[in-house]
């Protein structure tokens, strides 16, 4: 198990709630969290201490991460069968689909839109897919399958700032940071000595801040780090059940001077300031 870990800034606790499963790469949208887990996608009020306000449920076969476009069209990355789904907001009805033409992807993962195109990573192809989310068709993908300085073994998170796309490896715990047209621009690796047990999943981008949060899943905490070294900034979180503790986070998603965490292994939401 994950020693607990030293912190500049320990998060503290405001509320959550448990979800009955186990939630993944969650999204803050009008006052509303979209959370992915099991075969659907959970949507929380708020306002309202949390009241799931609906249940999308599009025969999706383990949905891995959500994202919004600027007409409030919400996207799905459906990993079992390997696509993205484009849904109505407000009522789940699904709109189209991206990628879902055989060989685009080898399980669909992390998702980041940015204006007209959608970032995805393909998990087992060792690659991120870009699409134009106004045709629906893939632009191209960057990155390939191997070790190293923008290479993968396990294509996980994705997230993006105004000029850059951030990958990270779940299996090599390296992010690889790529410019938005997909160019190599610089990497650094997340398992250091205080970290031992580090694996990623999850990033997210925080313009405010234009600071980089990571949900560790192996070491059962979050991570803030420069975006430009990939240093620690903050930690805070330790293995466990109490408010405090995490068990393999696997989101997080920092809004409005709150941060959300979907607290996989613990099957709840857990929401900090």
């Amino acid at each position: 198990m994950a020693k607990p870990l030293p912190s500049s800034v320990q998060g503290k606790y405001v509320w959550g709630w448990d979800t009955n499963t186990a939630p993944r790469m969650l999204k803050v949208h009008n006052r509303r969290l979209f959370v992915p887990a099991n075969h659907c996608v959970h949507v929380y009020d708020l306002d309202n201490k949390g009241v799931e306000l609906a249940k999308f449920d599009g025969e999706y076969r383990h949905p891995y991460a959500v994202d919004v476009d600027s007409n409030d069209n919400l996207y799905v990355t459906d990993n079992g069968n390997n696509r993205i789904v484009m849904l109505d907001i407000e009522t789940g009805r699904q709109l189209s689909t991206l990628g879902a033409d055989e060989g685009t992807f080898s399980r669909a993962c992390g998702l980041a839109v940015h204006g007209n195109q959608a970032f995805a990573a393909d998990t087992n192809g060792g690659k991120v897919n870009v699409f134009d989310i106004r045709t629906g068709n893939q632009e191209r993908h960057f990155g390939s399958k191997g070790h190293g300085p923008g290479l993968f073994t396990y294509t996980a998170g994705v997230t993006v700032s105004e000029t850059e796309v951030f990958v990270c490896d779940h299996h090599d715990n390296m992010v690889s940071v790529f410019s938005l047209g997909g160019e190599l621009q610089r990497s650094f690796n997340l398992g250091r000595p205080e970290h031992p047990d580090s694996s990623v999943y999850a990033i997210t981008y925080c313009q405010d801040s234009q600071d980089l949060w990571v949900a560790d899943y192996g070491q059962h905490c979050i991570r803030v780090l420069d975006p430009v070294t990939g240093d620690d900034r903050q930690v805070f979180g330790e293995p466990g059940r109490k408010n405090h503790q995490f068990r393999n986070p696997f989101g997080v998603y920092p809004c409005d001077g709150l941060v959300y965490i979907a607290d996989n292994d613990n099957n709840r939401v857990r929401i900090y300031e």
